[in-house]
């Protein structure tokens, strides 16, 4: 996880997002891949319908995610049940429901390993940031790739 905000924060200092903006981001969204597939769609002046439709559409898996989980999270206050969901990534979910499913408790995953992953996340878009703005011609290093083979190796 580090490593990939680590290119997040890499990437994103590549088109020129603030330090601020970068931060916020990666602080509220928490989603990869959509904040990936934001930085190509990002320019100097930008259309929020595509970035929405293509934010949705990646993350669309998170629908089915939170619906397996809410049998496991019905017994919740509604803002406890959508504060567990806001920290759900696919190796905390999947990890939630194999406890579950073998008669454990998979909350303590759900949360505890939502909050690990998100921090980081914001760990390493801080490390991308720093290392961003320390590379004064990424381009000479062959940085401009990053999202290119992120998207290549991570397989989702």
């Amino acid at each position: 996880m580090i490593v990939f905000g680590l290119a997040f924060g890499l990437a994103a200092t590549q088109v020129g997002l603030s330090n601020g903006a970068i931060l916020t981001m990666s602080a509220s969204v928490f989603a990869g891949a959509s904040q990936f597939a934001t930085l190509e769609l990002w320019g100097e002046q930008v259309s929020l319908i595509p970035v929405a439709v293509t934010v949705f559409a990646i993350n669309a898996r998170h629908l089915l995610m939170g619906a397996s989980l809410h049998p496991h999270l019905a017994h919740l206050s509604t803002v406890k049940r959508y504060g567990a969901v806001l920290l759900v990534s696919d190796a905390n979910w999947a990890m939630s429901l194999q406890a579950i499913d073998k008669g454990k408790q998979g909350l303590g995953l759900l949360i505890g390993g939502g909050l690990a992953l998100w921090s980081f996340w914001l760990l390493g878009t801080l490390l991308g940031l720093y290392f961003g703005n320390a590379i004064h011609d990424p381009f000479s290093l062959g940085l401009d790739m990053v999202m290119a083979c992120f998207f290549i190796s991570d397989g989702s």
